[in-house]
């Protein structure tokens, strides 16, 4: 897939800055995001165990607060350098996060939704 521009910040580095916001583009996949080993067991032999939408509802949760952690620690590196404190954060963790939150945000004419995915999806077959 493309690359990222990575802003380097102290010794890590987000993905892009559009003027005072910066974009950082993060997939959220649980087994890589959860740091613990006994957590990622839990979340293995949990996920076996429920079905349908008990299933669904367990994951959309995990997923939404591993994303809320990625963002303080991304905002929490930010906010702790003099030159880039208080810029705006946006994190993105899908195709459609990217389109609603940057491309719509900062393109005067933004392409229509199916036209974006369209792209995005050959770049990350190429």
């Amino acid at each position: 897939m493309g690359d990222t521009i990575q802003i380097p910040i102290g010794k890590k580095s987000v993905d892009f800055l559009i003027g005072d916001c910066f974009i950082e583009y993060h997939p959220i996949t649980i087994k890589h995001d959860l740091k613990s080993w006994r957590a990622s067991e839990i979340f293995s032999r949990m996920y076996r165990e429920l079905k349908g939408h008990k299933r669904d509802t367990f994951v959309e949760m995990l997923t939404e607060e591993l994303g809320a952690q990625y963002f303080h620690r991304r905002r929490q590196l930010i906010d702790s350098s003099p030159e880039f404190k208080g810029h705006d954060l946006l994190l993105c963790c899908n195709s459609f996060d990217v389109y609603k939150m940057a491309i719509k945000r900062f393109s005067d004419t933004p392409p229509r939704w199916a036209t974006f995915r369209a792209e995005w999806e050959e770049l990350q077959r190429s």
